[in-house]
């Protein structure tokens, strides 16, 4: 299906810049499609789905390794640190290094 190739092209992918325009071809498709299908079988926009991604590898690097936040940020694709601070706070609700402080208590 085409959601799959999709995804697992993100999910191998998504610590470079991704292109919606990268995603749709990964899965055959034009982008119309592509935004169409992500919307349909997984309930948001492949831009979104990628950040959720990234977002979630972040929550792991930071939970299981001691790298510095810059680090973090360009291994999950973020283009800075600040970039990928602010989304992490709006999405997680607190900054990165909180996140990391809780989840070592």
């Amino acid at each position: 299906m085409h959601v799959q190739e999709m995804t697992r092209f993100i999910h191998q992918n998504y610590d470079q810049k991704i292109t919606l325009e990268e995603i749709a071809s990964a899965g055959a498709v034009c982008r119309s499609r592509c935004c169409t299908l992500f919307n349909k079988y997984v309930g948001q926009t492949p831009n979104n789905y990628v950040t959720q991604y990234r977002l979630q590898k972040s929550c792991e690097m930071l939970k299981e390794t001691q790298r510095s936040l810059s680090e973090i940020a360009l291994a999950c694709g973020f283009q800075s640190a600040s970039y990928f601070s602010s989304i992490f706070r709006k999405q997680m609700g607190v900054v990165p290094q909180h996140y990391r402080k809780q989840a070592e208590e």
